[in-house]
């Protein structure tokens, strides 16, 4: 297999798993294991926007409009920095976090 193949088989094996149709073990199991994503803890947006950006770019957006809708789950359950002035020294959209709460800001700035 090449590298495109591999990082394919990767994205759709978190793809299965952050949509629960599979299970980190089951993908382990049958000898794939192989990961778009940190394994063993809680996905958080930024890791599954990685994800989302894969299958933008390959136009198979019925995979987005999941993985779109599992981000905006999460982010509505994400406290938001409350801090009057709000410190920060990233501009990545999807990273922008508040150097004193240690909460998101990236609404604030939307």
């Amino acid at each position: 297999m090449n590298k495109e193949t591999i990082r394919h088989i990767a994205m759709v094996n978190s793809f299965n798993v952050i949509t629960s149709r599979s299970s980190v073990e089951e993908v382990m199991e049958a000898g794939i294991g192989y990961f778009g994503h940190e394994i063993g803890g809680e996905f958080d947006s930024t890791e599954i926007r990685r994800v989302l950006k894969y299958f933008e770019s390959l136009e198979m957006y019925e995979y987005c409009s999941e993985l779109s809708r599992i981000i905006n789950e999460l982010d509505r359950e994400m406290p938001m920095c409350e801090c009057d002035y709000p410190l920060f020294d990233t501009y990545s959209p999807s990273e922008v976090g508040c150097l004193s709460c240690g909460n998101p800001i990236v609404k604030l700035i939307e």
